[in-house]
C-alpha cells in the first residue's frame, strides 16, 4: 500500500513536470557595456529549466553562445545605443546624446512598427530587458508582459548629461532647438520605462528617478556575475612574475588604452607586476621589455585573472566592480568624467571595502603606489551582503532550497525563478 501510494505520488509529479510549459521569453540584451552583457547571459544560462529563451541582441553570436554554453536562437535588432567615450575615462555627452537622437529615436516610430511586427509573430509569453526601454512600450502595445532588470536608467544617465551638454555650451554650442529636442527624448524614453511591468535591480541602482511609477515596488536583487573557473597558482603561473611581487590587472578596456599607460615610470618599484590584456600580435607597444609587464590573450576568461591578481586597477562599471566583489579581490579605480552611473557604483564597492580611489591626475604621472598598498591593507567582506535574495523569493521557495543556490553562486536562477513567480501570479490575476 506505502509503495503503491508514493509511486502514485511520483508518477503525478512526473506528470505535472511533462505538463509544464515553459514560457517563451525574449531577452533584450544590449551590446552596449560587459557588465549588462555578461549578468543577462548569465541569467539565460542558468534558467534554461524555467524559460524557453531566444535572444535579441546585436552581439556576436559566438559570445553569446560561448557565456552560455548552447547554442540558442539570435535576432540581430537594436533599440539602443549606449555611451559613446571620448577615450577610457571621459564619456562624450552631446555624442552619447545625439547617438541615442539620430539611431533611435528620430526612427521611433519606424522601430515600433517593426518590433510590433516582430513581436506578433513569435509568440512570445514574456519579455527580460536589462536596460533597454524602448521595447517596454512596445510590449504594453502588444500586451505583453515585460520585466526590467537593471541598476540604471538611461534617461537618467542622458537627463544628468544634457546637464554637461549645458554647462559647456560656451565650448560646445548646441542650438536651443535641439536642447528642446534632447528634453522631449529624454521625456520619452523615461515614459517607455514606466510601461515595464516589474523592475528588478542590481546593486549599484541608480535611485533618482523623480517621475517612475515603478519606483516603490522595486526589488533588489543580488549581484549577478561571473566568478573564476581556474585555480589561482595555475592562472598565477601564466604571470610570469616573481614570487616577491604583488599583482594587479590593469583594465580600462581597448588595445589602444593599454598603449597610453604609465608602466615606464610608475612608482612601484620591484613590488608590483602588472597583467595587461589584449592581442598585440600585430600591433607594436612600448612595453615589450619592461619586466614589470605581462601581456596576456584578450580570449582569457577575465574572472579568472581577477581571483588571481592582488588587485584589479580600472574604471567603475557594473561588470567590473561585480566581477572584483564576486571573486573577493580589491579595486583601485580611476574616476571617469561625465559619467552619472559612477556615484552609486563607488558607494557599492567602499560599503565592501573593497575600493580605493586613484585620482586621475596621479594615474597618469604613475603615482599609483599609495592606492594599491591600501588596497590591499584593507579587510573587506566579499559578496555576503549580496547573497541574501529578496524577500519575496523566500517567502515563496524553501530556505534549504535557496541556500544550495546561493553555494552554487546560481544568481541568475535566482532572478529568473523570481521573475517566473511575478509572471505566473499576473497570469493568473488576469484569468480572474
Amino acid at each position: 500500500m506505502s509503495l503503491y501510494v508514493t509511486t502514485s505520488i511520483l508518477q503525478c509529479l512526473q506528470q505535472r513536470r511533462n505538463n509544464f510549459q515553459k514560457p517563451k521569453c525574449l531577452f533584450y540584451v544590449t551590446s552596449h557595456g560587459f557588465g549588462h552583457i555578461f549578468r543577462s547571459l548569465n541569467v539565460i544560462k542558468n534558467s534554461s529549466n524555467l524559460f524557453d529563451f531566444e535572444v535579441v541582441s546585436t552581439l556576436p553570436p559566438e559570445i553569446i553562445h560561448r557565456e552560455i554554453g548552447y547554442e540558442i536562437p539570435i535576432h540581430a535588432r537594436c533599440l539602443d545605443s549606449g555611451a559613446k567615450q571620448d577615450g577610457p575615462l571621459t564619456t562624450d555627452p552631446l555624442a552619447t546624446l545625439e547617438s541615442y537622437y539620430s539611431t533611435i529615436y528620430q526612427h521611433r516610430a519606424e522601430l515600433i512598427y517593426e518590433e510590433k511586427k516582430f513581436l506578433e509573430g513569435s509568440n512570445v509569453d514574456i519579455i527580460f530587458s536589462d536596460s533597454v526601454g524602448l521595447v517596454h512600450k512596445i510590449a504594453q502595445e502588444c500586451g505583453i508582459y515585460s520585466v526590467l532588470m537593471t541598476n540604471l536608467f538611461w534617461d537618467s544617465l542622458y537627463d544628468k548629461l544634457l546637464e554637461f551638454v549645458i554647462d559647456d555650451l560656451d565650448d560646445t554650442p548646441v542650438t536651443p532647438q535641439r536642447l528642446e529636442a534632447f528634453r522631449t527624448m529624454i521625456s520619452t524614453l523615461n515614459e517607455d520605462y514606466n510601461c515595464a511591468d516589474m523592475l528588478l535591480a542590481y546593486p549599484g541602482f541608480m535611485n533618482y528617478h523623480e517621475n517612475f511609477p515603478l519606483i516603490e515596488t522595486i526589488i533588489p536583487l543580488p549581484f549577478v556575475s561571473r566568478y573564476a573557473q581556474t585555480q589561482p597558482l595555475v592562472m598565477k603561473s601564466l604571470f610570469h612574475a616573481p614570487s616577491h611581487r604583488n599583482t594587479a590587472l590593469v583594465q580600462f578596456g581597448g588595445i589602444s588604452s593599454a598603449l597610453s599607460l604609465p608602466f615606464d615610470h610608475v612608482d612601484t618599484g620591484d613590488d608590483w607586476h602588472f597583467i595587461v590584456l589584449g592581442d598585440f600580435s600585430s600591433f607594436p607597444h612600448p612595453y615589450e621589455n619592461n619586466d614589470k609587464v605581462t601581456f596576456l590573450s584578450n580570449q582569457a576568461f577575465v574572472p579568472d585573472i581577477v581571483n588571481a591578481v592582488d588587485v584589479v586597477i580600472g574604471k567603475l562599471g557594473y561588470g567590473s566592480v561585480s566581477e572584483c566583489v564576486a571573486n573577493n579581490t580589491p579595486m583601485v579605480f580611476v574616476p571617469r568624467e561625465f559619467w552619472p552611473e559612477e556615484p552609486y557604483m563607488r558607494a557599492t564597492i567602499e560599503q565592501e571595502g573593497m575600493g580605493v580611489c586613484l585620482p586621475k591626475s596621479h594615474f597618469l604621472k604613475g603615482k599609483w603606489r599609495d592606492a594599491l598598498e591600501r588596497a590591499i591593507g584593507r579587510e573587506r567582506t566579499g559578496c555576503d551582503e549580496f547573497v541574501t535574495p529578496p524577500p519575496l523569493i523566500v517567502d515563496n521557495y524553501s530556505r534549504e532550497y535557496l541556500s544550495k543556490l546561493i553555494k552554487n553562486r546560481d544568481f541568475g536562477g535566482i532572478v529568473s525563478k523570481f521573475a517566473l513567480q511575478l509572471f505566473e501570479e499576473a497570469r493568473r490575476n488576469m484569468k480572474k
